[in-house]
């Protein structure tokens, strides 16, 4: 039965804008060279000056400059044969793993590449604070580590 169902709503789907003369025909469309209100709008007259200045714009200086450019004997001097991308600058190698330092206070994901130990400093009571550089950063009151 839902069957039945879906194939009636499918069929009145295409059928219905036929039935209903939706689709324009060909006789419908109006004359192009007639007069319409659409013609009157400003942009629509400046675009009858404008028009053939980006024409004669487009065929005699940018259509020139682009056969020069790509297919006249000096091309190889303008490089247009390569695709334009943008500079990246190349990647700097990996340090050696001698440098990668593991505490077994962090997380074995981790790791600290190429870490180098804080400086112990000395507090006024004469005491080193080396042990609480040492610790990770959330025993020492700093930002948390998220994972």
């Amino acid at each position: 039965m839902w069957r039945a169902v879906i194939c009636l709503c499918a069929a009145l789907t295409v059928a219905a804008p036929v039935a209903s003369h939706a689709q324009p025909a060909d006789s419908d469309r109006q004359n192009p060279t007639e007069y319409n209100d659409e013609d009157a709008q400003p942009v629509k007259l400046m675009s009858y000056v404008l028009a053939p200045v980006g024409f004669v714009l487009e065929w005699g200086f940018t259509r020139p400059i682009h056969w020069i450019v790509s297919r006249s004997s000096i091309a190889p001097a303008f490089n247009s044969e390569t695709p334009m991308t943008p500079y990246t600058p190349p990647v700097p190698p990996l340090p050696p793993d001698s440098t990668i330092a593991q505490t077994s206070t962090t997380h074995p994901r981790e790791v600290a590449i190429g870490a180098a130990p804080s400086p112990a400093t000395t507090q006024p009571n004469g005491q080193s604070t080396a042990s609480a550089a040492k610790a990770p950063a959330g025993a020492s009151g700093g930002q948390s580590v998220l994972h």
